[in-house]
């Protein structure tokens, strides 16, 4: 009785994603920023929808006793045991028309009673895409080497701003992603310059 129970709750999780995208809360802020400054919470948030899923699989598989209808979704579930193997598939999700086509997949998925798990499945890692930082954020932060003060409102603001700037379908995005990368090397560039000639004329 009580997984039954608990397997019934598990759908109505997706409820709260509305509530929570872009949300400029305090929690979600801090949330925002530890999941793009560290790679160890990157890593345990991708664990944790795995062992979300995995529950899901255990609870569908003792109320209904079909194992055959858990083979696709356990498919995705092994794949997602390999963390980069993981983001990688995140990135390509992080795509407005890649996004849409699948969440129309999962609900088709949904009400066909054989694939329902991997409508499920796929329906989580969807979830789980919406809250993950975008490919341009992590590239800033790693090429600055920049941190973001938890203190500073400001700061997670600006962080906020770029976490949800995703890939979007064309080139536009994916060029501008390459401006601010570029942008971003010439002023390294120009600052390592900089100190070289302030170290020549002290020499001198």
């Amino acid at each position: 009785m009580l997984i039954k129970i608990l397997y019934t709750l598990m759908f109505p999780t997706f409820l709260v994603v509305p509530f929570l995208y872009k949300n400029k809360r305090p929690a979600m802020l801090i949330f925002y920023r530890n999941m793009a400054m560290s790679f160890a919470f990157r890593k345990v948030y991708t664990k944790m929808l795995l062992l979300f899923l995995l529950a899901f699989h255990f609870y569908h598989l003792t109320i209904f006793q079909n194992h055959y209808d858990l083979i696709p979704s356990s498919v995705l579930c092994f794949a997602m045991f390999s963390h980069n193997l993981c983001e990688r598939f995140i990135d390509f999700l992080q795509d407005r028309r890649v996004l849409w086509v699948g969440m129309v997949l999962s609900l088709t998925c949904l009400f066909i009673p054989h694939f329902m798990p991997l409508g499920f499945s796929i329906g989580v890692l969807l979830c789980g895409t919406v809250f993950y930082p975008s490919r341009l954020l992590r590239d800033l932060i790693l090429l600055t080497k920049c941190a973001y003060r938890p203190d500073c409102y400001e700061d997670l603001l600006e962080l906020s701003e770029l976490y949800f700037r995703w890939n979007e379908s064309g080139n536009s995005m994916l060029q501008e992603s390459e401006r601010e990368r570029k942008h971003v090397f010439n002023e390294e560039i120009e600052d390592a310059e900089f100190e070289e000639i302030g170290h020549e004329q002290d020499e001198a």
